[in-house]
């Protein structure tokens, strides 16, 4: 499980587009959806930011899950399933791996 672990981290790290999808863009989108929206009279800061954070955290945790699904199909379509099917590590110790 653990090589595993090592190995998604390494790649997570080195891929620039789950970095930006995962940190710059959420903070951006937070910064200027606050600044744009907070700028009226009748609208307050706090409650701009109580609609937006939760929405933008649900929509960004779903573009992590996708990055999550296509390394799975990425390791079934090069046969990496397979090889760790044939190894004593358990089903739960791979996904928590990924």
């Amino acid at each position: 499980m653990w090589a595993i672990a090592k190995m998604e981290l390494k790649k997570n790290i080195q891929d620039k587009g789950l970095w930006f999808w995962t940190f710059i863009l959420p903070i951006v989108f937070i910064i200027a959806f606050v600044s744009i929206f907070s700028g009226d009279e009748n609208t307050s800061y706090k409650e701009v930011v109580t609609q937006i954070i939760p929405g933008y955290t649900i929509m960004f945790a779903f573009y992590i899950m996708i990055s999550m699904v296509i390394g799975l199909v990425k390791d079934r379509d090069k046969g990496m399933v397979a090889r760790i099917a044939s190894t004593p590590l358990p089903i739960m110790n791979y996904f928590i791996g990924k």
